[in-house]
C-alpha cells in the first residue's frame, strides 16, 4: 500500500487516507480504547468483547459496532471476550473480513492475538508481542534500564523465595514498591513499608521473581512515543492519576491524565529519555506507539518507571484532543508506520505545544453493572 505521499500535517493526513480509503478495525474487550481512531480512517468498525453505552454512540461515527450477542456494559450475565477470543469467533470474524480491512488495531498484542489475527487473515497494526512483551516485564526493565542509563529508582531483582524483607530494604530503602513482572493498571504493584507487608505483598505475588523499586516522592507523569521510519517522535509529559481511591481499589494504580498539569515540567529531558527508548526499540526492529512513565521528584530529578510498547490508556483521548486542536496525532502516525511508513514525512518535533484535557478511568471490578451519577455509583 505504499505511495508517494508525503504526510506532514493533519490535512495531509486527511488526503492520504482518501487517496488510500483506508479501512481501519478495532478489536478487543473495551472499545473505549478505540475512540481514538474516529477520524484516522475512511472506515472504522469495531468488535467489542461488551456491549457498554459507547456502543450505540459509536455506531452512530463510524461504519460499524458488533458485540457477541446478549453482551452487556460489564459482562453480566455474558463473559466479556477478550481480543484472542473474538479473533477466534467466527461471527465476530466475518464481521471484521467483510469490512475489508487495511488493518487491525488492539490495545495490547500477545502471542495468541498474532496466531488468531494470522488465522483469520486480518493484518495486525501491532509490532512483535514477545517484544513488547520483554520491555513490559518490570523484572526485565531493570536490565534494559541499565544498559541505556536511565535513571530509574534505586532498584532490585527480588527472588521470592530468598530474599528478605531486610535484603531488599537495604538495596532500595524503605518504603518501596514490589512489583510483578506483569500487571495492568497496578493490579500486580504494592507499596511495602515493613516485613509485614513485604510478606504480605509476596503471598498475593506468585512469580520466583519480583522488582523491587525506591518509591520515590513526587508528581506522576506519563509521555507517549512513536517510532516511525524517520525516527522517534516524543510527546510533552503529562499528568497520571494514581491511587485515587474514587477510581481504583489500587494504592499505586493508574486511573486517568490531566494534560495541563505538566505544563511547567523540564520537556526537554523527558523526550531526551523517550528517544533514547524509541532508539532502542527500533534497533530491535519496534514501530509505532509506546508509553513511559515516569515521577517527577519533589527535588526536580526525573525518574523512569515503566515503559508499555503498545497503546496505553491515555492514546484515545490524546489522538482527540490533537485533533480538535488540527494536529497530527501520534496515533495516525503509529497508523502509517504499518500502512506507509514512507508517508510519514512530519517533523519529529512536534508535539511541543501545550494541551487542555484529561480524563477519569473508573474501574469497575464488580460482577454486576455500574451506573454512575455525580461521582457515586449505583447497581
Amino acid at each position: 500500500m505504499a505511495t508517494a505521499a508525503s504526510v506532514r500535517t493533519l490535512d495531509d493526513y486527511r488526503a492520504w487516507v482518501a487517496s488510500q480509503r483506508l479501512r481501519l478495525g478495532y478489536v478487543g474487550a473495551d472499545l473505549h480504547y478505540a475512540v481514538g481512531l474516529l477520524g484516522l480512517a475512511d472506515a472504522l468498525v469495531i468488535a467489542s468483547g461488551a456491549a457498554p453505552p459507547a456502543s450505540g454512540i459509536l455506531a452512530t461515527r463510524c461504519e460499524g459496532v458488533w458485540s457477541p450477542p446478549g453482551a452487556s456494559a460489564n459482562g453480566t450475565g455474558h463473559r466479556v471476550m477478550s481480543a484472542a477470543e473474538l479473533l477466534r469467533d467466527q461471527a465476530a470474524v466475518d464481521f471484521l473480513r467483510s469490512a475489508g480491512l487495511d488493518g487491525l488495531v488492539v490495545f495490547k498484542s500477545s502471542h495468541r492475538i498474532e496466531g488468531a489475527a494470522r488465522g483469520a487473515g486480518l493484518r495486525l497494526l501491532a509490532s512483535d508481542a514477545a517484544l513488547s512483551r520483554r520491555w513490559e516485564n518490570k523484572v526485565a526493565f531493570v536490565e534494559l534500564a541499565r544498559e541505556l542509563d536511565l535513571p530509574i529508582p534505586r532498584s532490585t531483582v527480588v527472588e521470592a523465595r530468598s530474599d528478605t524483607f531486610d535484603d531488599v530494604a537495604a538495596a532500595t530503602g524503605v518504603p518501596f514498591v514490589l512489583q510483578a513482572p506483569h500487571g495492568f493498571g497496578g493490579a500486580r504493584t504494592v507499596l511495602v513499608s515493613d516485613a509485614r507487608s513485604f510478606e504480605r505483598a509476596l503471598a498475593v505475588m506468585r512469580p520466583p521473581l519480583l522488582r523491587a523499586a525506591a518509591f520515590v516522592e513526587g508528581t506522576p507523569l506519563t509521555a507517549s512515543g512513536c517510532v516511525t521510519s524517520l525516527g522517534t517522535v516524543a510527546s510533552r509529559p503529562f499528568g497520571q492519576a494514581t491511587g485515587l481511591p474514587q477510581l481504583t481499589p489500587y494504592p499505586l494504580g493508574s486511573c486517568g491524565n490531566d494534560w495541563a498539569i505538566a505544563a511547567d515540567a523540564p520537556r526537554e529531558r523527558f523526550v531526551a529519555i523517550v528517544k533514547a527508548i524509541g532508539g532502542a526499540l527500533s534497533q530491535l526492529g519496534y514501530r509505532g506507539l509506546f508509553g513511559v512513565d515516569f515521577v517527577l521528584g519533589s527535588d526536580g530529578r526525573v525518574f523512569v518507571i515503566e515503559v508499555n510498547p503498545r497503546l496505553v490508556a491515555s492514546a484515545a483521548l490524546h489522538a482527540q484532543l490533537d485533533l480538535s486542536q488540527a494536529r497530527l496525532p501520534l496515533l495516525a502516525r503509529h497508523v502509517m508506520a504499518f500502512v506507509d511508513p514512507g508517508a510519514d514525512t512530519a517533523p519529529l518535533d512536534v508535539g511541543a505545544e501545550p494541551y487542555a484535557g484529561g480524563q477519569a478511568i473508573l474501574h469497575n471490578l464488580s460482577e454486576d453493572d455500574l451506573a454512575v451519577w455525580r461521582g457515586k455509583t449505583m447497581g
